[in-house]
């Protein structure tokens, strides 16, 4: 058995900041010409994805990883430490709390690969670099030509290095990167048929509550892949939902709004109060046909809004509920986030 291989880093964490500030690709070079044309679609850089999910999965590391966002125009970035054991999962330590809430597999998971394909054309653009390792780069692109994503996957190992998103508008969503990493070695892989069976710890199947059901499908190509009741959340119901590149959890629960916690902005969607937190995740709250919805999301806004849009909303308030708003909202934010 090998012993455990280091990728050096070739950049500073100090430095980290000021590069991912000025919205430049930190640490990542072009990818070189493929040699051959490769139509949209590309069956062999859904493989190659596949492939590095199940070796995100399936291996032991321990790296330096850097998570940046941009949102309405604030560029927020934070340098974290993660641990991942194929047994006992992926620790993360350090930085902001949005980096949690960012995937610190560099967001590859096997689960989500079927709605990525289904919603952009997936091609490989040829051989990179990134953290001074060769890495075979993966685009995603939209219907109008757009690039969404790109992935850095490294030719050695096969784990995902370094991801970037973009929104509808052409702007940078989130950035993602490992600039240490230490590889221990090999663990058993989890066949697809035991991967679907799985469920969050403490939660129970779900796909409707009483007085409205949960579409299949939002707005931006988002698909529900997870429902459940969180462990100790009530009447609570959960939904996830992903196209690929960035999820949507949307909570619900008998009620109606009243006022909303300090941190909040109204906007209005279609006619109808929403309550914004910006931020990475952002949070949307709003009430419609007797349930109050909280939507957290490190999608797009405008995708966010769009999603609003297609669900139930309307201006009711109820000042009885306005206590427990703030208490339900910071057990809302520790389902998703584990740091909070």
């Amino acid at each position: 058995m090998n012993g455990p291989r280091r990728v050096r880093p070739v950049l500073l964490v100090l430095g980290v900041g000021a590069v991912l500030v000025c919205g430049l690709p930190a640490n990542a070079a072009p990818a070189e010409p493929a040699g051959r044309s490769r139509p949209a679609g590309d069956p062999e850089a859904l493989a190659l994805l596949a492939d590095a999910a199940r070796a995100a999965r399936s291996r032991s590391w321990t790296g330096t990883q850097y998570v940046a966002t941009w949102r309405a125009g604030v560029a927020s970035s934070a340098v974290v430490q993660v641990h991942h054991d194929p047994q006992t999962g992926t620790r993360v330590s350090g930085g902001l709390p949005f980096a949690a809430s960012s995937s610190p597999a560099v967001g590859l998971d096997e689960q989500l690969l079927d709605q990525l394909a289904d919603r952009y054309a997936l091609s490989v653009l040829g051989v990179g670099t990134c953290s001074g390792r060769r890495a075979q780069v993966v685009e995603a692109r939209r219907s109008d030509g757009q690039v969404a994503g790109r992935f850095w996957l490294d030719t050695d190992t096969g784990l995902p290095l370094r991801r970037e998103v973009w929104d509808p508008r052409g702007q940078r969503l989130r950035s993602s990167s490992y600039v240490d990493l230490v590889i221990d070695g090999h663990a058993a892989v989890l066949t697809p048929a035991e991967r679907s069976a799985e469920l969050p710890a403490g939660s129970e199947q779900a796909g409707s509550a009483p007085g409205w059901a949960a579409p299949a499908r939002l707005p931006g190509g988002y698909a529900m892949f997870d429902s459940g009741r969180p462990a100790g959340g009530g009447a609570v119901l959960h939904q996830a939902y992903s196209d690929g590149l960035s999820t949507v959890s949307l909570f619900s629960q008998p009620g109606s709004l009243g006022q909303v916690p300090a941190g909040y902005r109204r906007q209005e969607v279609a006619g109808a109060p929403v309550w914004v937190r910006p931020g990475t995740p952002e949070r949307l709250v709003w009430s419609g046909g007797g349930h109050v919805f909280t939507m957290i999301s490190d999608a797009g806004h405008d995708d966010l809004l769009a999603a609003v849009g297609s669900l139930p909303r309307d201006g009711g308030t109820d000042e009885g509920f306005l206590h427990r708003l703030g208490r339900g909202l910071a057990r809302v934010g520790s389902w998703i986030d584990p740091t909070s």
